[in-house]
């Protein structure tokens, strides 16, 4: 049979009333997950997966295909309204849509990118179906050396292409980049002892690394264990999306709108302790209940995860407030070496994290012939909640006898530069 011989049938299959529907409705959620800069298509696939659960085939398959391809159109909406893409491969429209927008012609740009998203989605998909089954064929004859040699290839591209575009995107952000406090250029050479030695005195510093390294830690850990305790314990895979997509869109609803405000109002330093010890007294009170149900799991995680995003919304302010403590100590600002030490610091706790997981079930004595034993499944529940109630205990301590920056301090360093800049 030709390729033409199977058109006709598919073609019967997606034209029913029930998948235009739910293409539809997925172009309409696809669009509008797009075109808010932060969320993803692909995020927004990950929260609406679990809705194929109990679907069929074709039509979940609709769906999750409505979802990502009005992905490429509405990245455009917020690039051309707002002059910020709504998803990275919008940003080329922001170059020309938002000045169309600004000249009143709002309209002709959202229509060119709807065109140019439509044509583009058409074309490469007519590509796909006449060039993919040649590409089969030709994949078919390859060996193992073969296989070797394109991955090889393949790698290399993908390391000279992501190479180029780092530095591209490095000139781009160097370029396009106003900096929120002018720092006069400096010839004064500075040593790699006088650079760890403001490191290690720095108490800010060090206490929100420490405190990043163990809420990665706990979040981390958590959301690895979730991986066994829901098919293990509960006998319940599904739940573990359902949860995921909760967690993070009541998360979203309750810390975005809030976190800043509780933040004005109360200190950071103040708010992401209470937040950590509210996550810290959930996870206990689910190793003293040991719910029953699957969904008293899930609630104690959701909760957990609120608060948990109260201190991920705000450790990035926190950060801006060591810098302005450091500045004020020494007369110095050092934005780059602060953010790239606290970067390589969260990225020691990524990876410390992926070992403790490993770690943590090799001492349950988790295998796959135990892997449903009793005494397993339970250890696997008891880690689920301690671990985090470790992680949450160290993070308050880490902030209450090592960051000093309270509402009080930061307010005082922000007159005190405040006052240093009108001076001069």
């Amino acid at each position: 049979m030709g390729l033409f011989d199977f058109i006709g049938p598919a073609s019967g299959l997606l034209f029913t009333l029930e998948n235009i529907i739910w293409i539809n409705l997925g172009v309409f959620i696809g669009c509008v997950f797009a075109a808010i800069p932060g969320l993803s298509v692909i995020l927004c696939i990950i929260l609406f997966l679990p809705v194929t659960y109990t679907m069929k085939a074709i039509p979940g398959m609709m769906f999750l295909l409505g979802i990502y391809c009005a992905g490429g159109y509405g990245g455009s909406v917020s690039a051309i309204l707002i002059n910020t893409p709504g998803t990275p491969h919008a940003a080329a429209t922001m170059l020309d849509g938002h000045p169309l927008s600004k000249m009143g012609r709002t309209k002709a740009a959202l229509k060119i990118a709807l065109y140019a998203s439509t044509f583009g989605g058409i074309f490469s998909a007519l590509v796909l179906l006449f060039l993919g089954p040649q590409v089969a064929k030709i994949s078919a004859q390859l060996g193992t050396a073969e296989y070797f040699m394109v991955c090889l290839f393949g790698m290399t591209i993908i390391a000279g292409v992501f190479s180029i575009c780092a530095i591209l995107c490095y000139i781009v952000c160097f370029k396009l980049t106003r900096e929120r406090v002018e720092v006069p250029a400096s010839s004064q050479k500075v040593s790699a002892s006088a650079i760890f030695k403001s490191i290690f005195t720095n108490r800010a510093l060090l206490g929100i690394i420490v405190a990043a390294i163990f809420v990665l830690l706990s979040q981390l850990t958590v959301m690895s264990l979730a991986g066994y305790v829901y098919p293990n314990v509960y006998g319940s895979a599904a739940a573990q999306s359902t949860a995921s997509l909760l967690g993070t869109v009541i998360m979203l609803i309750v810390c975005a709108p809030f976190a800043s405000k509780l933040a004005a109002k109360f200190g950071k330093k103040e708010l992401a302790v209470a937040s950590s010890i509210c996550s810290a007294l959930v996870w206990l009170v689910c190793l003293i209940w040991r719910p029953a149900s699957v969904w008293g799991f899930v609630a104690c995680y959701i909760l957990a995860n609120v608060g948990m995003g109260f201190f991920n919304t705000i450790i990035w302010a926190m950060i801006t407030d060591v810098i302005d403590d450091a500045e004020v100590r020494s007369g110095i600002r050092e934005d780059g070496t602060i953010y790239s030490v606290y970067s390589f610091a969260r990225k020691l706790g990524q990876a410390f994290s992926s070992g403790l997981v490993g770690a943590l079930l090799g001492i349950i004595g988790y295998t796959e012939a135990t892997a449903f034993d009793p005494a397993v499944t339970r250890g696997i529940f008891n880690m689920a909640c301690i671990a985090p109630i470790i992680g949450f205990v160290c993070i308050v301590l880490a902030l209450v006898f090592l960051y000093p920056l309270n509402k009080k301090k930061v307010e005082e360093n922000v007159a005190a530069l405040a006052a240093r800049r009108n001076s001069k």
